[in-house]
């Protein structure tokens, strides 16, 4: 078996969304996310829609007739939350005191105690949201190797176990209750194709679901920097839940099924301010969803494919790809040194299929706009 050397990945990033905390309060919090130990995982703050997990200010809550709790707003002019703790999706943590007396939470913290603040964010990454941060450490991971990956298979080992299976052609298993702190000390081991297999027990995921999910929380700019400069091109839409795709995302694909465009184009036909624009295309290329190497197109999608031209291909000595290895590759022209985009993978109703979900999502786009 082949040992893969250790990567120095980004580090994955769970958010925080806040409820009726003052902006002093608020600013604690950020001062415990920022001089935390280097954790496996990193913390910021989000809207309440996108957070992993949610921290309320205990000395604002009221408990409700109904057995829902409404937090009031921690700053003049801003809005209360009402929360039917039962119904929530994520985990949930008050500040002390709490203000309504018929009311105990299940899990509390102080901010004026920076220890308490670390040791609810460890508690969260361990427990509710381990699966999360797993998977997050795994495409951080993916993202790093670039280039250093030569296999097919690999398996995350760690303590006598297997952690991780990784199958670069599309799927991921996970043991059961594996955290990012087990996954980081685990070695990456080169495995034969044979060893594909996905032990029963094992939390199943995908390469995109991973990516796409990484992409969208992360501040590291993760587009290359020709993608800034060169045409780009639409190739299909991301295998993914329709559900996970943003406005912005279904803008972009629309523009781009219309038409090729370079960056400073897309940022005048779609009205997106760079940064958003950068990071929903980082997030259609880590999917395979986008190309700058026109050869790459499938004929599918009315744009014609072909060779590119001399002189870009000379100066292109970027791999082909980081999720598959050369020997794997769906390029048959002969130029796949030159490829920049993440392959996608092979079905063998693919044209037909990716074909319709390119209209359905064109004409869902346009809704959007």
């Amino acid at each position: 078996m082949q040992v893969e050397h250790q990567f120095q990945p980004h580090r994955p990033t769970l958010i925080l969304g806040l409820i009726g905390f003052t902006r002093d309060a608020a600013a604690e919090v950020q001062r415990v996310l920022d001089t935390r130990g280097p954790p496996a995982v990193q913390w910021r703050f989000g809207e309440l829609a996108e957070a992993d997990a949610w921290w309320a200010c205990g000395a604002r809550v009221q408990l409700l007739g109904d057995g829902s709790v409404r937090i009031g707003p921690g700053e003049p002019g801003g809005r209360s939350v009402r929360l039917s703790l039962a119904q929530v999706q994520r985990p949930v943590a008050f500040s002390q005191p709490v203000a309504s007396r018929d009311f105990e939470p299940t899990y509390t913290f102080r901010t004026e105690d920076p220890a308490s603040m670390a040791a609810m964010l460890s508690a969260m990454e361990s427990q509710w949201l381990a699966g999360t941060a797993a998977r997050l450490w795994i495409a951080a991971r993916l993202i790093e190797a670039e280039g250093a990956l030569s296999q097919r298979i690999y398996h995350i080992v760690g303590g006598g176990r297997l952690l991780a299976v990784i199958d670069r052609t599309g799927e991921i298993g996970l043991m059961p209750g594996v955290n990012a702190e087990q996954l980081e000390r685990g070695q990456w081991l080169a495995r034969p194709s044979s060893a594909a297999y996905i032990p029963a027990n094992f939390q199943r995921t995908t390469i995109s679901e991973v990516l796409w999910s990484f992409a969208l929380r992360t501040h590291d700019d993760l587009l290359p920097a020709h993608y800034r400069t060169r045409p780009l091109y639409y190739r299909r839409p991301p295998k993914l839940d329709q559900r996970l795709l943003g406005d912005e995302h279904l803008l972009v694909m629309r523009e781009l099924f219309l038409g090729p465009g370079r960056f400073a184009e897309l940022q005048q036909r779609t009205g997106l301010v760079a940064e958003r624009l950068a990071r929903a295309l980082a997030a259609l290329y880590l999917t395979g969803s986008i190309t700058s190497n026109r050869a790459r197109v499938p004929r599918e999608t009315g744009l014609p494919a072909g060779p590119q031209p001399q002189s870009q291909s000379q100066s292109q000595s970027r791999q082909e790809s980081m999720w598959t290895p050369s020997a794997m590759s769906t390029q048959t022209d002969g130029n796949s040194q030159h490829d920049f985009t993440v392959p996608a993978r092979l079905a063998h109703d693919r044209a037909a299929v990716d074909a319709a979900k390119a209209l359905e999502i064109a004409e869902r786009a346009a809704r959007h706009a």
